[in-house]
């Protein structure tokens, strides 16, 4: 079986990603600032409230991927975006 994600492309601030039944393959963030974590809250909605699938904090210069297993989201995916320089990939199906 072959399997295609599609991808948000590189946020740095926040923004609706999918509306609708969704799943999220995994999330990739670059923090870029010198001294400030980055917080990036990934929501089951199409604005930045609600079931919280995914609460991800990252260090000052430092960057994460995260596999999130094809996680369903039944509203759709939401980034919500805040502290540091962030730069976040979202991945989904």
């Amino acid at each position: 079986m072959t399997f295609s994600s599609r991808t948000s492309g590189a946020l740095t601030s926040s923004a609706l990603v999918f509306s609708g039944r969704v799943r999220l393959i995994s999330v990739h963030v670059a923090n870029s600032h010198g001294s400030t974590a980055s917080t990036i809250n990934i929501y089951d909605n199409t604005a930045g409230s609600g079931t919280i699938v995914a609460k991800l904090i990252i260090p000052a210069t430092d960057c994460r991927e995260y596999d999130m297993h094809g996680v369903i989201c039944d509203t759709g995916l939401y980034a919500d975006i805040s502290g540091g320089t962030a730069s976040v990939t979202v991945e989904f199906a």
